[in-house]
Formats: C-alpha cells, sequence, structure tokens
C-alpha cells in the first residue's frame, strides 16, 4: 500500500512559476511520518506528498506509483529520498531525467525545503536540502560520557 498527502495538482505560485513539488520517498511509513511531523511543526503543506514501500510491495508498483506523481506535478520535482541504497533509491535513480533527486532525507533537511521552497530558486532549493541535511546531523558532546 502506497501513501501520499496532499493532491497531486499543486497550483501554488512560487516566484512567478509553479511552487516546487516535494516527494519523500522511503521504506514502510517513514515518509509519512517526516512528512508528518513537519506539518506538525509548520502547518500543513500544499504539494507535498508521502511515498512509502511497504511489505509485500514490489519495486515495479514503487515505480509506477512515483511515475504517476512525477507525471502529475506541473512544475519542478524534488525528490527527498530516505538511502540510496536499497529500492527506494534504486527507483528514485531511475527518475533524475525528469526530477531532481536528494538521497539522505532527514526533518532537518524537509523542514528548510518547505520553509524556503516559495522564496528560492528551484537550483538554490537542491542546494538547501543538502546543506540542511547536513547540517542536521551531529554528535552532541558530553564530558561524562565513559566512551569519551
Amino acid at each position: 500500500m502506497f501513501v501520499y498527502l496532499g493532491k497531486i495538482i499543486t497550483k501554488m505560485k512560487s516566484r512567478g512559476d509553479i511552487m516546487p513539488a516535494v516527494i519523500v520517498l522511503g521504506m514502510r511509513k517513514l515518509a509519512l511520518e517526516l512528512v508528518t511531523a513537519a506539518e506538525q511543526v509548520l502547518g500543513r503543506q500544499q504539494g507535498v506528498y508521502a511515498l512509502g514501500l511497504q511489505p509485500g510491495d514490489t519495486e515495479d508498483n514503487l515505480r509506477r506509483e512515483l511515475e504517476l506523481l512525477v507525471r502529475n506535478c506541473p512544475g519542478p520535482v524534488l525528490i527527498l529520498v530516505d538511502s540510496r541504497q536499497g529500492v527506494c533509491g534504486q527507483v528514485a535513480a531511475d527518475f533524475t531525467n525528469r526530477a531532481k533527486v536528494v538521497y539522505g532525507a532527514n526533518l532537518p533537511m524537509l523542514m528548510a525545503v518547505l520553509k524556503s521552497r516559495s522564496e528560492l530558486s528551484f537550483i538554490q532549493l537542491l542546494e538547501l536540502a543538502v546543506s540542511a541535511g547536513k547540517e542536521g546531523i551531529l554528535m552532541a558532546k558530553s564530558s561524562t560520557s565513559p566512551w569519551g
């Protein structure tokens, strides 16, 4: 079973163009939970879709569902994928001629993209996705940890 959030056709305007659609792609409910968490903070978002590969789903079915979403988005499409490895990453790689794909999706990446997609060019949005994703990965320092 695949899960979408939002309507497929989004006609929100961004800098005179159609606002980029964002598709979050991941295993099981990861994509849905990332979108749900972002919307809890930012409010309901237009043109954002969660697509998850569930147990029993096939790679071909996932490819068809992603094809449907990409084909029906009227403007630029950004696909944020949980990992480059595995089925989701392989399927997303097949869409690089019709959408931009960023691997390593995390909540800071998604929230930065959603907050800025109406203000930035599509290229700037891609750069922001990568930088925000990297900046969201940190190791907490502790002076009391016995492991260093």
